[in-house]
């Protein structure tokens, strides 16, 4: 890890050194931040982050630039800021990394409801994916929902028969509907 953090330092160093020279397109600067966030740079990469966006066209990976920002906002405990970044980053590119990020988030902010609408956009370009299942019926769950929590368990297991929390949380859902 200390070396994978290593390489980090010395790309934000080389693009340092770089801007020193030219200045930076915001593609260069999306990498800059990503090497920022790697080192936990946030306020460096938070302005690169910015920067990039400012002078962004419409090929330069906009929706990278705003997961890079949401994960930096993460990273300072900034949820609703995060969450700013991770709709625009979906509206750019509507991609598997920005809907579990959304997801995560969402449930972290026990807002249920809108972790289970990301779990669905997730089950749509994936929809064998025995986590997603698993984690969309705990959402149902959240929301009292038990037999559609359940019936999403079942699926998980029905894509991966080895599924332990999709085991575990059915049978724990299944003994709180049952009749005391």
């Amino acid at each position: 890890l200390s070396s994978l953090q290593g390489n980090f330092a010395e790309s934000a160093t080389f693009f340092e050194e770089l801007e020193d020279v030219q200045p930076l397109n915001a593609r260069t600067l999306l990498r800059r931040a990503n090497a920022y966030l790697a080192v936990e740079r946030y306020a460096d990469a938070e302005t690169d982050i910015v920067k990039a966006l400012a002078t962004a066209g419409e090929n330069d990976h906009i929706g990278s630039m705003h997961m890079i920002g949401a994960r930096i906002d993460l990273a300072l405990e900034n949820s609703d800021a995060a969450l700013i970044h991770i709709e625009a980053a979906i509206e750019f590119d509507p991609s598997r990394d920005a809907h579990e990020l959304a997801a995560a988030t969402r449930y972290e902010l026990q807002d249920y409801e809108m972790a289970a609408f990301h779990l669905g956009e997730l089950l749509k370009i994936d929809p064998e994916n025995a986590d997603y299942h698993a984690d969309l019926g705990v959402m149902h769950i959240h929301l009292g929902e038990f037999e559609t929590g359940i019936a999403k368990f079942e699926r998980a297991l029905d894509f991966d028969p080895d599924h332990e929390s999709a085991a575990a949380n059915r049978d724990l859902a299944l003994q709180q509907i049952a009749p005391q």
